[in-house]
This record gives structure tokens, C-alpha cells and sequence, in this order.
């Protein structure tokens, strides 16, 4: 869903008769799983994609949670956005920010 705008997350999702693009509620935040479509490092923000083609605005900063793959153990490190690919699946908590993107709280990369 493309618009002039950035949308929230729960417009973003088609509000409240929508909730299957979201996993669940982690600490007060909406959790969904997403594919990034797009990484802006100067801006530093992505944009994900839900399966059912939804798409939400993050914004990544300092505080932002970012867990990737460790090749050597397959187990889970600190990462960056810089670390993040385009078509990576990845699970995120954002905090929901009215006129303008939302803030990615947590990414955990899956793929």
C-alpha cells in the first residue's frame, strides 16, 4: 500500500478488522513478521512487507534492537541496519508514531 504519506501501523494493517498481519503484542508493542523491501541507511529507516502485502514505515534508532544471524554458531548477535538485506524476513516491535514512521523497538532477522 503506497500513499503520499506515511502511515501508522494500524492504518498501514487496515486497522482493527485486519489483525492477522500481527503476531501479537510483545511489552505493550504490535509484533508482525515482514519481508524488508527496502533499506534507506542515510535515513535510516526500512520498509517492510507483510505476506498479505501490507507495508509499514520504520524508523531505526540508537535504542533499536537488532538481532542477526551468527554464522558460526547459528545462534542470534547484535547487528545493524547495515547488516540487513532486501528479502531478509525479519520479526519486529515497533512503537506506533502518529505522523511519521513508526519506530522499530525490536528486529529479529529469520531468514
Amino acid at each position: 500500500m503506497t500513499t503520499g504519506r506515511t502511515l501508522s501501523a494500524r492504518e498501514d494493517q487496515g486497522g482493527p478488522e485486519s489483525e492477522p498481519t500481527r503476531l501479537g503484542v510483545k511489552g505493550g508493542k504490535p509484533v508482525i513478521d515482514a519481508r524488508i523491501r527496502t533499506i534507506d541507511l542515510p535515513r535510516q529507516t526500512l520498509i517492510v512487507s507483510t505476506e498479505d502485502g501490507r507495508e509499514v514505515t520504520l524508523a531505526v534508532r540508537e535504542d533499536s534492537n537488532i538481532e542477526i544471524l551468527e554464522p558460526a554458531t547459528l545462534g542470534m548477535m547484535r547487528g545493524a541496519l547495515s547488516d540487513l538485506q532486501e528479502g531478509y524476513w525479519v520479526r519486529v516491535a515497533f512503537d506506533e508514531d502518529a505522523g511519521g514512521p513508526c519506530h522499530c523497538s525490536s528486529l529479529v532477522c529469520v531468514s
